[in-house]
């Protein structure tokens, strides 16, 4: 346990990076390939600690690993740690909270840690975030953290910050992990809930430059032809906190606690209106688990929306299908929804059971048919695969009930087993992990598949999850076949605007021109899609190539 022997006044609060961390390399940043948008937790709790009279600074270290990549003010990962670590310092801060999200960044946070301690020993440093919530002994192995901030971070901050400032008994504290005084690590999971999330003022967006993470970074409302990043301003908010369900997956109880708790929706359009305001923001996205599982509440919301004639454009994160009726789905368009993120996870009845997903296929395909009945809703089917004790049987159930639904676009997703899931204790008791995991967190990046299932192969998992989002989502794409290529052009020109080697893109594209009759057009891009060609992209044109005319054919 670190005591402070003086006043506990300015605190900032860190972003790590994440450029590298998850498979993109530098000419992927500097084509908008990389997500980024504000650090809206940091907000939260920079607006709740300055209510207390502590002086706050968020340093966004990701929106500046993007920028500067993109503006080619770096060259390698250690000067962005150098500027970060330079900026830090001069604010002279007395605490130093990192947030780590995800487990794959894991390295960078502790790296920034370390940077800080070696500056200035007597700096204190607080990591929270999912990473520390559920992996906090291996966080407090690391001698530059001194506390770790369990789940929800507003009300376990500002204690620990009133504690160390002597206002607080250290045995009051909860939601909180450190080493004692014998170097022993002690844990309180208890979790110190907000007991109304109307409590938090709106989020301090002082620190942020709104515009950068659109203009330098991307986001997925972006994908839609004509939102170009230097015209479109998007804001993220949070209406909701956690989630009523426990599926085997997923972490949200350990971060959130049960259940599920929401703001006043007349608070919430307060935040977009001023956001409409005072910055001209239009477009917002939602980062909940899922918005619509309070009915009520979400329907005051999105009728709040079009009574208070705001004109906006959202989206958000998950959807629960079972709330996806006639009536919410309607209010929901009327509102200004543009994309509908629905959250399947599998087309197999008998593994939705065994994940614990409170859902039947023919709600799936009712909620379908449903928002299929506005020509302009976009639909996004979410799928994962590759759960332990998934059979190849099951495995395949899921892609051809994926492509039965038609989706605009089906996103299929290899299973992450994220430590403290019943997925990951699941896997870890049946020895389906890899060696060694928690020196190699890094590996828990959603773009690999890492476990050893029983049925499946690692290698199998990996390839067929790949092929199937190559076939669904390009050769036998739905807009595509349907006759509205536009909206299937806008979603091949942002695959190669962030993947530029996408052969399958370029190819699709290159059809479409062809549909179009713009030739010269069509030969470029087939020609980018020649130029390309390799590996899985290559196995899946060749597979197909019986079906494309011998114009097209001659090309591969």
């Amino acid at each position: 346990m670190v005591f402070s022997y003086k006043k506990i006044k300015r605190i900032a609060l860190v972003n790590p990076f994440q450029v590298t961390t998850v498979g993109y390399d530098i000419e992927s940043v500097k084509c908008k390939g990389v997500l980024s948008e504000p650090p809206l937790g940091l907000a939260y709790i920079s607006a709740y600690i300055k209510k207390f009279n502590y002086e706050v600074k968020i340093f966004d270290a990701h929106l500046m690993a993007v920028k500067g990549f993109t503006l080619e003010r770096y060259t390698n990962l250690k000067e962005i740690e150098d500027e970060i670590i330079l900026r830090i310092m001069e604010f002279e801060p007395d605490v130093v909270g990192i947030s780590c999200l995800f487990h794959y960044i894991y390295r960078v946070a502790h790296c920034i840690a370390k940077r800080v301690k070696s500056e200035k020993k007597d700096i204190i440093t607080i990591m929270g975030g999912a990473y520390a919530t559920v992996s906090s002994e291996v966080a407090l192995n690391d001698e530059n953290i001194d506390y770790v901030i369990l789940g929800e971070g507003e009300k376990a901050f500002l204690n620990l910050l009133e504690a160390l400032n002597g206002r607080l008994n250290f045995s009051e504290l909860t939601s909180i992990a450190y080493r004692d005084k014998k170097g022993e690590i002690s844990i309180n999971k208890k979790h110190d809930l907000l007991d109304s999330l109307d409590e938090i003022p709106l989020p301090d967006r002082s620190d942020f430059v709104l515009e950068d993470y659109y203009r330098y970074g991307r986001h997925f409302i972006q994908r839609f032809e004509g939102y170009e990043g230097e015209e479109l301003k998007i804001a993220t908010m949070t209406a909701t906190r956690g989630c009523v369900f426990r599926c085997s997956f997923c972490i949200d109880t350990d971060i959130w606690g049960g259940g599920l708790r929401v703001r006043n929706p007349n608070l919430v359009l307060d935040e977009i209106g001023f956001l409409n305001k005072n910055y001209g923001i239009i477009y917002f996205a939602f980062n909940d688990d899922n918005l619509i599982i309070k009915r009520q509440f979400a329907k005051a919301l999105f009728q709040g929306i079009i009574d208070r004639k705001l004109n906006i454009k959202w989206t958000t994160g998950g959807l629960s299908i079972r709330g996806l009726d006639e009536e919410m789905v309607a209010l929901m368009v009327e509102s200004g929804c543009l994309i509908f993120n629905i959250a399947i996870e599998s087309g197999n009845q008998e593994t939705l059971r065994a994940i614990h997903k409170p859902l039947k296929i023919e709600e799936v395909i009712r909620a379908v048919e449903i928002i299929k009945k506005y020509k302009d809703a976009y639909i996004m089917g979410l799928f994962m695969l590759g759960f332990p004790e998934e059979t190849e049987e099951h495995f395949f159930e899921t892609i051809n009930f994926g492509k039965s639904l038609q989706c605009d676009w089906t996103l299929y997703s290899c299973v992450t087993p994220f430590p403290g899931s019943e997925v990951y204790e699941e896997a870890k008791r049946k020895k389906m992990l890899p060696k060694n995991i928690e020196d190699n967190f890094e590996e828990l990046n959603f773009s690999n598949y890492i476990l050893n299932p029983r049925y499946l192969s690692n290698e199998f998992v990996n390839r067929e999850s790949y092929l199937a989002n190559l076939d669904q989502n390009f050769i036998e794409n739905p807009n595509l076949t349907n006759g509205r290529i536009d909206i299937a052009l806008s979603d091949f020109k942002n695959v190669v605007r962030l993947s530029p080697t996408h052969a399958s893109a370029y190819y699709c594209i290159g059809l479409i021109y062809d549909k179009k009759g713009e030739e010269q057009k069509a030969k470029e891009y087939y020609q980018l899609a020649k130029d390309n060609l390799s590996g899985l992209h290559k196995y899946y044109l060749k597979k197909i190539g019986i079906e494309l005319s011998s114009v097209n054919e001659s090309l591969f």
